[in-house]
């Protein structure tokens, strides 16, 4: 009796167990069933767009440049004219372009199929800066852009009187010297200044941080001191509104002491 129980209690598990394999291998089919046509559509796609020649890159369009030129901007990229567009590594450019001297700031876009899409902000020139018989182009943040070998007096202003600096200037980094920010300060106030509408600055002489002197365009000497640069202009300002012609034929302007000393040129 027992012997017969068992041998139908072994005949309900194997049931059970044939039903289960059954049932797994149902519900195999309907997984299948229900991704195949995901994978194959998923490869078909793969195949139409990543293997179409559709999405070579074939343009770089720049905006923005005012320096740099579409060939020097394809020369710092260095990317094969048929590269598939979505095999860029776009920080990895966008990078490339910062470490640039004249890139200040740099974005770029896909536009598909076949196009990226630059968009640039150079840094500009703001003064000139003169060490070690070597002229160096700087920005008004300080980054030194490129150290000329052909300087010609233009727009921005020289600044010299520099023997010794407490770093060495590479270009593409930003200067931290006391002397380069001094003349940075002196020059964002004079232009921030109305006395910039009357004056043009030739020369700042920083050789010493606390005697700050502008040479002007028509070879007047304003002595500016060392701080309250604002100020001082403030009060120049006053006498060029009131006594511009004695200004432009002075031989010197003195802003150290408080006021405004103009010494006259010698007849």
């Amino acid at each position: 009796m027992k012997k017969k129980k068992r041998k139908v209690f072994g005949k309900k598990i194997h049931r059970k167990r044939r039903q289960a394999s059954v049932f797994l291998i149902w519900k195999i089919l309907l997984i299948l069933a229900t991704f195949a046509p995901l994978v194959y559509g998923g490869y078909t796609l793969y195949d139409s767009v990543y293997l179409s020649e559709m999405f070579l890159l074939r343009k770089i369009r720049v905006q923005g440049q005012k320096r740099l030129k579409q060939s020097d901007i394809q020369k710092i990229l260095h990317l094969p004219s048929e590269q598939h567009i979505f095999d860029i590594n776009m920080r990895k450019m966008v990078n490339r372009l910062l470490a640039h001297p004249y890139v200040k700031k740099a974005h770029m876009t896909r536009t598909l199929p076949d196009t990226l899409d630059v968009s640039l902000e150079e840094r500009m020139p703001y003064l000139i800066f003169l060490y070690g018989g070597h002229h160096y182009e700087v920005d008004e943040e300080g980054y030194i852009m490129r150290m000329m070998n052909d300087y010609r007096e233009g727009e921005e202003p020289l600044v010299k009187g520099i023997e010794y600096l407490e770093e060495k200037l590479v270009v593409g980094q930003r200067s931290s010297s006391l002397k380069m920010l001094k003349a940075l300060e002196v020059l964002q106030t004079f232009f921030l200044s109305d006395v910039a509408i009357f004056l043009k600055i030739k020369t700042v002489d920083i050789s010493n941080i606390k005697q700050v002197a502008l040479i002007t365009r028509n070879n007047i000497k304003i002595y500016m001191g060392g701080s309250d640069f604002q100020k001082k202009l403030k009060a120049l300002s006053v006498i060029l509104h009131k006594k511009k012609a004695s200004i432009q034929t002075a031989s010197y302007v003195d802003l150290r002491f408080g006021g405004v000393i103009v010494r006259p040129r010698k007849r």
